[in-house]
């Protein structure tokens, strides 16, 4: 295909998935009990958490629009992101939040911020259960585990940040071992792009079912909560297409575009040159795109 990769050199136990390289990862109980998993930047100025849906066929958009109804009235909710893997007829469904320090404490002291989650977490799933989507806290260990898995592969050690022995990024995918990830943004504004981001979900589901797991789907719909009364969020989907081998991505790339009606092919774009980091936002894992770079055109 002549993609051409930059390659990122391991050393000792290998090089950290540039997605979250930096990034860190604390354990929390919230205040019901349960224990979740809090994902933090470097500058600590945020956490992020989710919730697993323990059916992943009760996601729905309706059901989404509800929980954020609902989660956007914390002041300092700053990105919800509704997630879907899809590996064959295998699927997995997590609600995630993103909060924001509220003042000088929270942004010095990170026990300070994780103490204000363990009490807003039960929000969090509690509003997934009013809207028909049974949800509980995703532990530490289970975060790292599906991260590891899901950027690095299914026998990477359950590490964050995940490592591997070999990462290369190219302008059209990233290579990570003997993976291959090739992301898309599709269009923020759900009226005007005829619901591409529906229409994408359903295509890439079925060719993952059809290619019987040789191909997994990473869907995520995320959202930013609207600055000022009356606004509306501002919204953006992903879609990852991961497999073995290149040509099963570029032909699944391919089916996607050409059941898609031609204006709603205008809002799907490759994340041409940012492939590594637009496969971390997809996991929805606080990995804010719109905080690295804006996806190129």
């Amino acid at each position: 295909m002549g993609i051409l990769f930059g390659r990122r050199k391991a050393s000792g136990d290998g090089v950290e998935h540039p997605a979250v390289a930096g990034m860190r990862m604390e354990g929390e109980r919230d205040a019901r009990g349960f224990r979740m998993g809090v994902v933090l930047p470097a500058h600590a100025g945020e956490a992020t958490f989710g919730v697993r849906l323990s059916d992943a066929s009760s996601l729905s958009a309706e059901g989404v629009a509800r929980w954020r109804t609902e989660v956007h009235t914390e002041p300092s909710v700053v990105a919800t992101c509704a997630t879907q893997r899809v590996a064959g007829h295998d699927s997995t469904a997590v609600l995630w939040a993103t909060v924001a320090a509220a003042g000088k404490a929270e942004r010095k002291d990170t026990s300070e911020l994780l103490t204000r989650l363990a009490v807003f977490a039960p929000t969090v799933y509690e509003a997934a259960d009013m809207a028909g989507m049974d949800a509980k806290p995703v532990t530490r260990d289970e975060l790292a585990g599906c991260i590891s898995a899901e950027l690095v592969g299914e026998d990477a050690t359950a590490v964050f940040p995940p490592r591997a022995a070999k990462i290369s990024e190219g302008r059209a995918m990233v290579a990570v071992g003997d993976q291959v990830t090739a992301t898309f943004e599709i269009g923020d504004d759900r009226d005007e792009d005829e619901g591409t981001y529906g229409e994408v979900v359903a295509l890439a589901t079925q060719l993952s079912e059809e290619y019987d797991g040789e191909l997994s789907v990473r869907l995520a719909d995320w959202a930013r909560p609207a600055e000022r009364t009356g606004a509306r969020d501002r919204r953006v989907g992903l879609v990852s297409l991961t497999a073995h081998d290149t040509d099963v991505v570029e032909d699944s790339t391919r089916a996607i575009l050409v059941n898609l009606t031609a204006k709603q092919r205008l809002a799907v774009r490759r994340v041409w040159n940012r492939q590594a980091m637009a496969a971390g936002a997809s996991l929805g894992a606080g990995v804010l795109g719109w905080q690295r770079l804006e996806v190129a055109a």
